[in-house]
């Protein structure tokens, strides 16, 4: 009789997920941890995050909206949802957007405004939704997802 690989009762699809689980959280941690020291410097370091505030004030508000206007809040609360601390949820992040229409996609961009992202307690990144972009996309393996951000978000003029 064959013996077939065996760790403990674990099946090898499974040891493979979770070493590919580990891996994933570990060049997280290491993203983070190399902001943290200051080895990795975010794009928004020298941002005055009130003029930032002025400068999307300046954005004119979109027309007429299919939504209600909570909802574009709730996005935006999603998408920092989906970035926030130390993971990155692209599928939420590009099924939020993709199904947007231009004016949709001001008003998110609005909405999202100013806030602030802590890791592990040190803060991370403080600007509007297109720094929290760079910052998350900005890794050595997130650089097709950052184009495909600002594809979604070219019509709207506000990102190139």
């Amino acid at each position: 009789m064959k013996r077939r690989f065996s760790a403990g009762g674990t099946s090898p699809g499974l040891l493979i997920v979770i070493i590919l689980v580990v891996l994933f959280f570990f060049f997280k941690l290491l993203k983070a941890t190399g902001k943290w020291l200051g080895i990795i410097k975010p794009p928004t370091d020298n941002a005055d995050p009130e003029q930032q505030k002025k400068e999307i004030e300046k954005v004119p508000t979109p027309g007429t909206l299919p939504k209600q206007p909570q909802a574009y809040i709730s996005i935006a609360n999603q998408l920092e949802q989906a970035m926030n601390h130390s993971g990155t949820d692209e599928t939420t992040i590009f099924k939020l957007l993709q199904p947007l229409q231009t004016n949709e996609l001001i008003q998110v961009y609005k909405d999202f405004g100013i806030r602030r992202n802590y890791v592990f307690g040190v803060e991370f990144v403080t600007g509007d939704l297109f720094q929290w972009f760079q910052e998350e996309f900005s890794g050595w393996f997130d650089g097709d997802s950052l184009d495909k951000l600002k594809a979604i978000y070219k019509p709207t003029g506000l990102w190139s």
